[in-house]
């Protein structure tokens, strides 16, 4: 068992490594310094009130595919508007297992010490790791329950649920579907 978190823990890594190698020329520098690693938050509850979201509606996306496993059994919640707002990573789940600190200190290592998303526009994203920025597009899925992010390489869902009354955006990257990543928003 902690061989397979291990293995996990090095393949989220190498994701995130892997978006910082990409550089395209559409990324710019980030002035932005780095900021302390919130604690991780905890699963979704699942006895969340069931009139705020079900995984049906959460679990399909309008084009008809299927969510990544690490989001579908998450409580979604609509949201109306995430623009000029942004989300730092903050904790995640990896192959149906939480992430400890220490995961979550060798991720934001590996991803230059930041890894965040910023809505700058209605349609607007950008993917921060570490001094790097990347520019992509989102648009909500399923009546506002889900969005999905584009960049050039990399795509996400991404699903807005509520854990002790804080919002967090667990987003899954498509060709890791076992990992989630617990993002919260900051100020």
């Amino acid at each position: 068992m902690k061989m397979k978190k291990i293995v996990s823990v090095i393949v989220a890594m190498a994701m995130v490594l892997a978006m910082a190698a990409c550089g395209s020329d559409s990324g710019k520098k980030s002035s932005k310094d780095s900021t302390s690693a919130e604690k991780p938050v905890s699963q979704p509850n699942e006895d969340a009130d069931d009139d705020a979201g079900t995984d049906d509606e959460a679990g399909t996306p309008d084009d008809g595919s299927a969510f990544p496993a690490a989001l579908s059994n998450v409580d979604a919640y609509p949201v109306e508007d995430i623009s000029d707002t942004s989300w730092t990573l903050s904790g995640g789940m990896m192959n149906g297992t939480e992430m400890e600190q220490g995961d979550l200190d060798a991720i934001l290592a590996a991803a230059g010490g930041t890894f965040q998303f910023t809505f700058p526009g209605a349609d607007e994203v950008q993917m921060i790791n570490g001094e790097q920025t990347f520019a992509g597009s989102y648009q909500f899925l399923n009546d506002n329950y889900a969005i999905e992010a584009v960049f050039d390489g990399y795509e996400y869902y991404g699903v807005f649920t509520q854990i002790e009354g804080e919002t967090i955006l667990i987003l899954a990257n498509k060709t890791d579907p076992e990992t989630a990543l617990y993002m919260t928003q900051t100020e």
